[in-house]
């Protein structure tokens, strides 16, 4: 019975976050989305990552196997990038993982020989495609998510691990993973990283000098032409809002004119209410006219 639930949250958490689209395209380390005409290119990260950090992101973060009275600490979780790791860059106790393309360690200050695992958290088949997927499919702009499947399959739920990064869209360089989360919940295994990055960008937003759309506009996804664009600021055009749009009104030359609309309107009323108050004067001093004459009228006259 727990396998079928934690099976069917798995299947609901890849339709909502990492939503799976069937018309794509997978490149070398990326994929385009045919259905919306959008392209994830990973690659440049991807030689980041190589050279700064021997091919592997890591990050802290998601379960321990619980203890009743210890501390526990996050374990230690590795991952290539479009890439199998090379485990002479991993820690010992994980040279013994397998083909994988993420792993899941103890923590660093473990030191208790074999009750410091190093766990395979996802890997992908020999001859297979990646697994990619997107971000969130009501925005497909926001970014892309990389999934690694099949990994050491987990005690509790007897549930296959599953590593899932998340480039998501935003104009930094830095390559800053965030924890490792477990979205549907302890002892799930299925973990997701954040990376904030500009390469979790599609290519249709453009950049200059490794600015999306310019730092002058937001990356979003054009519903009417069915496309990832960028959508720039006011007072900017272009691919990549780098054009500056001149002669259109400025933001002052605007709020001036609305000055000027505001007192003239407020002459107008002063104007009217003027002119009320004068017929009304003038109505005033008609009926006293007449109620004079009238009076008069009703006196016999001196004799």
């Amino acid at each position: 019975m727990l396998n079928l639930l934690v099976s069917a949250a798995a299947l609901l958490l890849t339709t909502t976050n990492g939503q799976s689209v069937t018309d794509k395209t997978v490149t070398t380390c990326g994929v385009i989305f045919n259905t919306y005409s959008t392209t994830y290119d990973i690659e440049p990260l991807q030689k980041i990552v190589n050279t700064r950090n021997n091919g592997i992101i890591t990050m802290t973060g998601g379960d321990l196997d619980c203890t009743a009275h210890t501390v526990e600490e996050n374990y230690t979780y590795y991952a290539g990038v479009c890439q199998q790791m090379d485990k002479q860059h991993l820690p010992d106790n994980c040279q013994n993982i397998g083909d994988a393309w993420a792993a899941q360690s103890a923590p660093p200050t473990c030191t208790l020989g074999v009750n410091c695992p190093c766990h395979n958290a996802g890997t992908v088949a020999s001859g297979a495609t990646m697994d990619w997927s997107l971000w969130d499919a009501s925005n497909p702009a926001s970014g892309v998510v990389l999934s690694y499947k099949g990994g050491e399959t987990c005690n509790t739920y007897k549930h296959d691990r599953e590593l899932r990064l998340v480039f998501k869209c935003e104009n930094t360089l830095e390559v800053t993973p965030s924890k490792a989360t477990e979205p549907l919940g302890s002892k799930s295994c299925i973990y997701e990283v954040e990376i904030p990055t500009v390469y979790g960008c599609p290519t249709e937003c453009k950049r200059v000098n490794d600015k999306v759309c310019s730092d002058k506009g937001i990356c979003g996804y054009d519903r009417t032409n069915k496309k990832s664009k960028c959508f720039c600021d006011d007072g900017f055009a272009g691919e990549a809002c780098e054009v500056t749009v001149s002669g259109g009104p400025s933001t002052g030359a605007v709020v001036g004119l609305l000055v000027v609309v505001f007192f003239i309107c407020l002459a107008l009323l002063g104007g009217l209410y003027y002119v009320m108050k004068q017929l009304k004067s003038y109505k005033t001093d008609t009926d006293n006219y007449m109620r004079l004459n009238a009076g008069g009228d009703s006196l016999d006259p001196e004799i």
